[in-house]
């Protein structure tokens, strides 16, 4: 037996081998610093509930509410997060959540779709009320944070179905004796309207800062209904609003993919497996945005990142491994016009529930 050449060829597959796993190049980490980071100023997440909220014999919500802690703060402003239709439970998103509550935010997640499309809003609207009511009402929860003119500090994050009904659940509290706050921020991910109908947006306030992003992989007719948002929204006197696209990137692992999916954090239809599902899409479009966008329209801070107008802060994806830039998002700036032909020409029929949706 030639014992140098077995040698040969074995360090030969080695070699081989080590060049192959070089060539795949990994997603970037966590920032170390940012909305999107583990730079927390809260080390402890208080759950409550969950609460129910009835509506007749045929149908009950949930709902749960989420605290900093570790330290506990005098106050926070208070996030309505909307779910996707068939996003069941807050596991879908938990890890988004925690990251917003360990940036210093109250976040309440209700169970409002498991009636018509037509009730969701009216579901939203009453579970938001209902835990309002209760945190003011609790001696041992963290009071809502209020401005100078006593008005509760609060905005709205969803996705899918959840991202579409935002904008409605903004109009509706937006108006003169709805007995709510309105939501000085309104992130919308993916919004995708189903079955459910179309709302008069005319309400809501120009001073109400929007961030809405979309996927290239996500269905045309979603763009389509993003863009179509974004064209009869009310002229901005505020903070600002901005319009984001996805931009897929596969050179490494696991791609960095504008699928409908990117923003959940515990599902297998993710291109990163369960039980995490998170990467560098969270970390930097669904984290970054909803926690820049609600500093700056609350706290007036991180306003470049949010509402940058594609600046480097906003648009960044961090590099892969390998030192390359992952595909930035693309601000654009001007959706309706940009998304004409998914409208036009995009899926011929009216968009569906998925599930999660």
């Amino acid at each position: 037996m030639n014992t140098k050449r077995v040698i040969s060829i074995t360090t030969v597959v080695l070699a081989a081998t080590s060049f192959t796993f070089a060539q795949t190049p990994t997603a970037p980490p966590q920032p170390s610093w940012g909305p999107g980071s583990a730079d927390y100023a809260f080390s402890v997440i208080q759950t409550y509930g969950p609460y129910t909220v009835s509506f007749g014999s045929d149908q009950t919500d949930s709902y749960y509410i989420y605290q900093p802690s570790g330290p506990v703060p005098a106050s926070a402003p208070a996030v309505l997060f909307l779910h996707g239709y068939g996003a069941d439970s807050p596991q879908s998103y938990q890890i988004w959540i925690n990251q917003l509550v360990q940036k210093g935010y109250t976040v309440v997640w209700p169970l409002y779709d498991q009636g018509a499309a037509a009730t969701f809003v009216n579901h939203e609207l009453a579970d938001w009320t209902d835990a309002l009511n209760r945190i003011a009402a609790s001696p041992n929860m963290i009071p809502v944070a209020v401005d100078q003119s006593g008005v509760m500090e609060a905005g709205v994050v969803g996705h899918s179905a959840g991202a579409f009904t935002s904008f409605a659940l903004a109009a509706l509290t937006d108006q003169p004796g709805s007995g709510l706050p309105p939501f000085r921020a309104i992130v919308a991910i993916e919004p995708g309207q189903g079955q459910i109908p179309t709302y008069d947006l005319s309400t809501i306030l120009p001073t109400t800062a929007v961030i809405i992003v979309v996927g290239d992989e996500d269905k045309a007719k979603r763009r389509c209904t993003a863009s179509q948002i974004w064209g009869v929204l009310p002229s901005t006197t505020g903070n600002g609003r901005n319009f984001l696209e996805v931009i897929s990137d596969a050179r490494g692992t696991p791609q960095q993919l504008g699928n409908h999916y990117f923003s959940l954090t515990d599902t297998n239809l993710d291109t990163v497996p369960p039980p995490t599902s998170v990467d560098d899409r969270d970390y930097n479009v669904s984290w970054k945005l909803s926690v820049s966008a609600l500093n700056c329209a609350i706290k007036g801070l991180q306003c470049d990142v949010a509402f940058g107008n594609g600046n480097s802060q906003q648009i960044t994806m961090g590099n892969w491994s390998d030192g390359t830039p992952v595909t930035p998002l693309l601000y654009v700036s001007d959706p309706v016009t940009q998304f004409q032909s998914d409208c036009q020409n995009g899926d011929s029929v009216p968009d569906q529930f998925d599930a999660p949706y």
